[in-house]
């Protein structure tokens, strides 16, 4: 596109959780500018300051038109061949081969567009040369034509329904005391669930399989169980008599943890009844039972040794008093 027919690329990420890289080279090989932004809100401005620096100002054409439709059109639809309110501004541009033109604006004899738009298979495409932040539409959004106009091209691009209803259903997975609870929401304006049976093939760690049969709570919500005593990876298919439910191969995964202690709700009666048992006791004694008294502890001493010690000490003490006195 840049070298044969001149055009430049520029990307715009919104979000921070894009593909920076791939925009980034996108618009490098292009010839244009990387942008990102946070808000959608910002893109008119980002598109008049790309169109300003790459296409340059002799694009933009600043004036007041009064803008036409081609009729029928099935972009615009009940608004082909309406007279519209005046638009103060566009970006001057060629209409492509092959492009469906539903609005433009006669300039010195030469049909430059407004609104054009290509389909090939399922794929659309749709440009508009004029703004979408009311720069150059101030009119529209004084008319009430602002809105219903972008309202238009908005539920054209928007992707057509297949023939058949689309399918809503959610499934939630949990793991609460050695089993694993499955839950089946059917979010259709008609159930697809509702009233037929439903069936969850469940492929435990070592290679085994059951079946369980969800039950209806309420109409479009089935719940079951599954035994899941052994950690590892539980593979779950879901199936809806006649084939009319189709959900990909889901999967859960009990933690090791499970084996692990972990508080009781209450305390283990059992094991306290064992213990009192084997040792003698009681278990929930009444206050009377346990009241505690202090013992008696009595102890004897024998006092010969000290007199026996004090006695010869005494002797000793008067052979000295008399010698010293004789």
């Amino acid at each position: 596109m840049r070298r044969g027919g001149g055009a430049t690329i520029s990307t715009i990420a919104i979000g921070r959780k894009v593909n920076v890289a791939l925009l980034q080279s996108v618009s490098k090989y292009g010839g244009g500018a990387f942008y990102q932004t946070n808000s959608p809100r910002n893109l008119p401005e980002i598109f008049l300051e790309d169109v300003g620096q790459h296409a340059g100002q002799a694009t933009m054409v600043e004036t007041e038109f009064k803008p036409e439709t081609v009729r029928p059109d099935p972009v615009l639809k009940d608004y082909a061949g309406r007279a519209l309110p005046a638009l103060k501004g566009y970006v001057s541009t060629d209409l492509k081969p092959g492009a469906t033109l539903s609005m433009y604006v006669d300039r010195k004899g030469k049909t430059e567009p407004i609104i054009a738009s290509w389909k090939r298979g399922s794929g659309k495409a749709m440009a508009v040369t004029t703004d979408a932040s009311g720069r150059w539409s101030s009119e529209w959004v004084q008319a009430n034509a602002f809105a219903p106009v972008w309202d238009r091209l908005l539920q054209w691009m928007t992707p057509e329904a297949g023939s058949g209803e689309q399918q809503k259903i959610d499934v939630a997975l949990g793991y609460q005391n050695g089993d694993l609870k499955m839950k089946l929401t059917d979010y259709g304006e008609r159930p697809v669930a509702a009233s037929h049976l439903v069936t969850a093939t469940v492929t435990r760690p070592d290679a085994t399989r059951v079946d369980t049969v969800l039950t209806e709570n309420v109409p479009g919500e089935f719940t079951g169980s599954i035994d899941a005593p052994e950690p590892g990876t539980y593979g779950i298919e879901v199936k809806g008599q006649g084939g009319r439910i189709k959900l990909p191969p889901l999967a859960y995964t009990v933690s090791v943890a499970v084996r692990a202690e972990v508080p009781r709700p209450a305390p283990n009666y059992a094991l306290l009844e064992q213990l009192a048992t084997a040792t003698g006791g009681r278990l929930n004694p009444s206050p009377a039972e346990i009241a505690l008294t202090r013992p008696v502890v009595e102890r004897r001493t024998s006092f010969t040794g000290y007199l026996i010690v004090a006695a010869m000490v005494l002797l000793i003490g008067e052979a000295l008093v008399r010698r010293l006195t004789a």
